[in-house]
């Protein structure tokens, strides 16, 4: 959006998010005009950023070092997400490419919050696409795969042939009035 509308759009980012989970060290690119309001803004609702933090997001990025993490960190993610597109063909998936999780839209034989309760059940923790939506908004089925999770590639491997027999498995409940 900063791109089509850069003195009306106002990019707030974070480093945690894309490059390592404990550097927090934000940024913001706002067009002149809001520039001095936002600093001030900035100033008084935040007391000081850590230093070390800062110096260290500083050199990663004039060393090179942030730009030859991300290459690896979105290499390991497509790994990750190919590993999972495979394990899960069949099924309702929806992904960003380079992104850390994918959606999983769950057949009409699941429940939302059965699935995910058995899933809990065998070792694995998905997130309802209830938690994601507005209040009052209508859900799809859906559960959010996070893929960053597994600290190895086994592990997701594991998890996800876990997901699909999970998935494959006979859902139907009797219910007795």
């Amino acid at each position: 959006m900063v791109n089509y509308a850069p003195e009306r759009v106002v990019h707030i980012g974070a480093f945690s998010k894309c490059l390592a989970p404990g550097l927090r060290v934000g940024y913001v690119h706002a067009p002149e005009k809001l520039y001095q309001q936002l600093l001030v803004t900035l100033q008084t609702h935040s007391w000081m950023i850590s230093p070390l933090l800062t110096a260290l997001t500083c050199e990663m990025l004039t060393s090179g070092d942030a730009e030859r993490n991300l290459a690896l960190i979105h290499k390991e993610m497509k790994a990750r997400i190919d590993i999972t597109t495979q394990a899960l063909d069949g099924f309702e998936l929806n992904y960003q490419t380079g992104g850390f999780h994918v959606w999983l839209t769950l057949p009409e034989n699941w429940r939302l919050s059965e699935f995910v309760s058995r899933a809990q059940d065998m070792g694995i923790i998905v997130k309802s696409g209830e938690l994601f939506a507005p209040p009052g908004g209508s859900v799809a089925p859906a559960v959010r795969l996070s893929l960053s999770s597994p600290q190895t590639i086994e592990q997701l491997h594991i998890g996800v042939d876990k997901l699909k027999a999970l998935l494959l498995s006979n859902t139907v409940n009797e219910f007795t009035l």
